[in-house]
């Protein structure tokens, strides 16, 4: 059974776009196989969006990438802030069994 990584990046950090740059050479080179990746965008106001793993690999800015996916601003589950995200759109959650942090 894969794992799913929550793959954390971006940030209020002037390093925010070096961040990006990991989080998706990371996401080229993890084994597909082995884990599913949730991409988890934070914005500079400290905004948490999920994204597609397509849309983290195309080239183009976040910005513009938070605007034309489909994503979600998700928070930590209040009830289980280790394992789950909720999405605060539709309310539903989504398990995490890694979280990676660039």
């Amino acid at each position: 059974m894969k794992k799913t990584v929550g793959l954390i990046f971006g940030g209020r950090s002037a390093e925010r776009d070096v961040s990006t740059l990991s989080a998706a050479s990371i996401m080229a080179e993890i084994d597909q196989r082995k884990f599913h990746v949730f991409p988890i965008y934070i914005t500079k106001q400290g905004l948490w969006f999920s994204l597609d793993p397509k849309t983290l690999l195309a080239n183009a800015s976040i910005k513009k990438k938070l605007n034309q996916s489909k994503s979600s601003e998700v928070t930590l589950s209040p009830s289980n802030p280790g394992t789950e995200l909720v999405d605060l759109r539709t309310h539903k959650k989504k398990k995490i069994d890694i979280f990676f942090p660039i």
